[in-house]
């Protein structure tokens, strides 16, 4: 078990003095409206995705090749086989 204690109490100068220059630091060089905003990005204009070709999705016939040789396996395979 740990015992809780005040962040305050426990602080010799040098890190009280650290800490304000720190505070100081960070509200001088944080922004300005209190809020960091994200950066934006416009899919159409990247540069990854510029000399890309289309999609090009596997026609179907080659599917309907799959399928009738995955057919012709399995019946083999349980005609001759099993």
């Amino acid at each position: 078990m740990g015992i809780i204690v005040n962040q305050n109490q426990n602080r010799s100068e040098l890190q009280q003095r650290i800490a304000a220059e720190l505070r100081e630091k960070q509200l001088k060089n944080g922004p300005v409206d209190g809020d960091i905003k994200a950066p934006e990005f416009d899919i159409e204009k990247s540069e990854y995705l510029k000399d890309r070709g289309g999609d090009t999705p596997i026609p179907g016939w080659v599917w309907l090749v799959g399928l009738v040789m995955t057919a012709v396996a399995v019946f083999a395979l349980v005609k001759f086989v099993i």
